[in-house]
């Protein structure tokens, strides 16, 4: 779908936490008619001055001067883990709209903050799960949604690349106290959730392969009340690993990415066909196309996914928290609900 002409938003990242993700909002903005990226900003100084020079927009010095500047219309958010809550809440306090990488909050308590502040106002908070808007996941919910499986008794979900034990990681991502369960993880267990919904329990194990703080190689398995599992498979430390997805159901199977890429799938009552491929899915508009939208007062497509927003990034944060649990307490455990009262 074309972009439509729209009111001009003026908008500004805070946070160069992860550059691949700034550099892709900064260039997809560069694509919108009705948007102008107009600064950046990073705590951190080096950073700020790199994605400065990677994008051609001038570095902001203080987040003050950002989020009380009446010209900017929303804020993208690239930060730390335990930093992202704070700034979103930060953010909608000031009248901004908000779009969040990957995850909004990392636990029950700072989402029923970002709840609060959200109530009875007009903005939007979008968070960009990505991999929701692209072909392969776009792929697989669309053979989970026809029914052709049957009740799924079990999913795997594997997101990994080599980047730790190549020596090609920012330090950052695995010297503080989360790793890569916020970062190429994270895409697996909002994947997980968008299939299958929130697990009941979950046990996870995780190690520092390449000797950081912040876990580089890990493992979650999710149970769910009707008895399914689901696997979600991270790492820092895979080279060549393909990004991949298998569902299983009483009626069949299907698998997703791997060397191929496609999305293929074969029926106990189609046997004789073997495995079939799936009709090729297009790219989708991204969460950036449908926040604009929203911030113009306009819907995406009703035939793309959603945007993402409070009620998904409450549901994640549950399930990042249990994550970290389980791996600290080296047991499962279950999800503590956040507190919306």
């Amino acid at each position: 779908m074309g972009k439509e002409q729209l009111a001009m938003k003026h908008i500004a990242i805070l946070g160069c936490w992860n550059s691949i993700h700034v550099e892709k909002f900064a260039e997809d903005l560069h694509t919108h008619s009705d948007a102008r990226l107009v600064a950046v900003w990073d705590e951190n100084d080096s950073r700020a001055a790199a994605i400065e020079t990677a994008i051609g927009v001038k570095a902001a010095s203080e987040l003050a001067d950002i989020l009380k500047d009446p010209n900017i219309d929303g804020v993208i958010l690239s930060l730390p883990p335990e930093k992202m809550a704070s700034l979103v809440i930060a953010a909608l306090e000031a009248g901004k709209h908000v779009l969040a990488d990957m995850y909004m909050a990392i636990n029950a308590n700072e989402s029923g903050r970002i709840e609060r502040a959200l109530r009875n106002s007009d903005l939007v908070l979008g968070i960009d799960m990505s991999l929701k808007h692209r072909p392969l996941g776009r792929g697989v919910k669309e053979i989970l949604d026809s029914g052709k499986l049957g009740e799924i008794t079990s999913l795997r979900i594997r997101n990994a690349h080599g980047a730790a034990s190549n020596g090609m990681l920012p330090s950052h991502f695995t010297s503080g106290a989360y790793g890569v369960f916020t970062d190429l993880g994270v895409h697996t267990l909002y994947l997980t959730q968008w299939l299958l919904g929130q697990p009941k329990s979950v046990t996870a194990v995780a190690t520092h392969y390449t000797g950081g703080t912040a876990e580089d190689n890990a493992v979650c398995i999710m149970q769910y009340e009707n008895g399914a599992i689901a696997i979600a498979e991270t790492g820092y430390v895979s080279p060549k690993s393909p990004q991949s997805i298998e569902l299983y159901g009483v009626n069949g199977a299907m698998k997703a990415g791997g060397l191929t890429g496609s999305v293929h799938y074969c029926l106990n009552a189609e046997s004789d066909l073997g495995w079939q491929e799936n009709a090729h899915v297009l790219d989708t508009e991204t969460s950036l196309d449908a926040w604009l939208l929203k911030l113009n007062g306009s819907d995406p497509d009703m035939e793309t996914p959603p945007l993402s927003g409070l009620e998904e990034g409450i549901q994640l944060a549950e399930l990042i928290d249990a994550v970290y649990r389980s791996i600290r307490e080296g047991t499962k455990v279950g999800l503590i609900r956040a507190n919306l009262v």
